[in-house]
């Protein structure tokens, strides 16, 4: 049970700094444009970790579409193109509909929200290690 509770802290942590960051790039450009109070490079640094994370879901996407996964895999073009499409345009809302799709689909394709959001591997390490040690135990 321990294990489940590590699993949903860091699944919860996670999902806070995926709604930071698209919370604050949504915002970004109306505020940049609606206020002279937010310096423009700020917005810029906002709207560009954004396109990273575009970037990102859509290497994720390339890979699982193109590459070997296991025996039997075969992705689910739409819904990987409803991800990538809220990867173009997240809404900011804590309860997007499309945004819960997005993390369901993150986490059900196991892939790092900290390694799309900020470019952090450090998740993908960690869980790659799990993995092996439950294996090898």
């Amino acid at each position: 049970m321990a294990q489940a509770d590590t699993h949903n802290s860091i699944l919860d942590s996670s999902r806070r700094r995926f709604l930071a960051i698209t919370a604050a790039a949504s915002a970004a450009s109306v505020m940049a444009l609606a206020s002279a109070a937010m310096p423009v490079q700020q917005a810029c640094t906002m709207e560009a970790g954004m396109e990273q994370a575009l970037a990102r879901i859509e290497y994720i996407v390339k890979t699982l579409r193109e590459g070997y996964v296991t025996e039997g895999f075969r992705l689910d073009e739409d819904a990987a193109a409803r991800v990538v499409a809220y990867f173009r345009q997240p809404s900011g809302l804590d309860f997007d509909p499309e945004q819960r799709f997005a993390l369901d689909w993150v986490r059900d394709h196991g892939q790092s929200l900290d390694w799309i959001m900020s470019g952090d591997p450090g998740g993908m390490i960690a869980r790659g290690a799990a993995r092996q040690h439950e294996i090898d135990r």
